[in-house]
């Protein structure tokens, strides 16, 4: 692996985000769920599209860990091509935020259906009963929706579907992040892993993305994610690259990438073609000329970081190419 160069700039980070405290019940107007403890209980949902995979290696695995587990109903139910009816679905996810017994709410998979819900939520409900929700891909748009209307953070991480396949970094840092023992400072990166940069500066805001097809759903609605003095943070998967470029340009033309901060860009699994995703972000680093760095393990790729949405996040894009991603958890 190649060696990080460390420069003076990168200490200073290191110091300015170490010294930040680590989250707590809020952080100004963001609202922090509790973290979990052994006996704490974790709901399964399938907000979006219906069960395909075997679970019961992964219940058993967060059993093992200390955790009870409540199996919604969604997760055994199959309506075309959704777990449920749009009802059943938004109905099952207001009931695990509305039951005290239920400390988190992890979804199964993702898939397609979630933006379908969103108007049946009851956001008053959830953010009185904040909770850790964990997900990605699909669940961008509850992530994106329930940040929107409440400032709860929630997690965007792997799903139930991908923890049957997950590697050991995606494992630990899953339960790590869930049990609140991922500390302030940069992300924790697989071994051999390694952040590069595309284009130099420090940026520091407040992380918003996830999936960008699902964001662009979202956009010119009320879900829309808010955008000012944000970190963007987005990964895909089957993809054409064309695509990929046609949504990041009309967030560009939109005028969101003049609001953020600072882009860091995940992986995108099964994504290239005429035009490829290196030289979509090299076009795009460069367009907006603001700190943007890239090989974040989010998304569709084998490991997937714990990623809390709404929290604040450093990057440091250094002129000799190396970078770092910082989060305070």
């Amino acid at each position: 692996m190649k060696k990080i160069q460390i420069t003076i700039m990168t200490v200073i980070m290191f110091a300015l985000v170490f010294s930040m405290p680590v989250l707590a019940k809020s952080n100004n107007k963001q609202i922090v769920p509790e973290f979990l403890e052994p006996g704490d209980t974790i709901a399964i949902t399938s907000p979006a599209a219906s069960r395909v995979s075997e679970t019961k290696a992964v219940i058993d695995r967060l059993k093992n860990n200390g955790y009870n587990v409540l199996i919604g109903e969604t997760n055994g139910t199959k309506y075309g091509y959704f777990a449920g009816t749009d009802a059943q679905r938004a109905a099952e996810l207001n009931d695990f935020f509305a039951n005290p017994d239920v400390d988190a709410i992890l979804c199964m998979r993702g898939g397609y259906g979630c933006s379908r819900i969103l108007d049946l939520i009851d956001y008053d409900l959830i953010k009185k009963n904040p909770k850790l929700l964990i997900g990605f891909s699909d669940i961008t748009a509850l992530h994106a929706a329930i940040q929107k209307e409440t400032g709860i953070t929630t997690i965007h991480g792997p799903v139930i579907s991908t923890l049957a396949k997950a590697t050991d970094y995606t494992w630990n840092e899953f339960l790590a992040g869930i049990k609140g023992d991922l500390k302030a400072g940069p992300v924790n990166l697989p071994n051999g892993y390694a952040l590069k940069t595309i284009t130099p500066g420090t940026a520091t805001g407040r992380l918003v993305g996830g999936n960008l097809t699902v964001l662009m759903s979202l956009m010119g609605t009320k879900y829309e994610p808010d955008f000012e003095d944000a970190i963007l943070f987005v990964e895909d998967v089957g993809e054409a690259g064309y695509r990929i470029d046609r949504m990041m340009y009309q967030l560009y033309q939109s005028g969101s990438l003049d609001k953020v901060k600072g882009i860091v860009f995940g992986e995108f699994v099964d994504c290239e073609a005429a035009i490829d995703t290196e030289s979509i972000m090299q076009y795009y680093g460069a367009l907006v000329n603001k700190p943007c760095i890239k090989g974040m393990s989010i998304g569709h790729g084998v490991n997937n970081a714990f990623i809390p949405i709404g929290a604040q996040a450093t990057i440091q894009a250094n002129e000799d190419g190396s970078a770092v991603f910082a989060i305070n958890y």
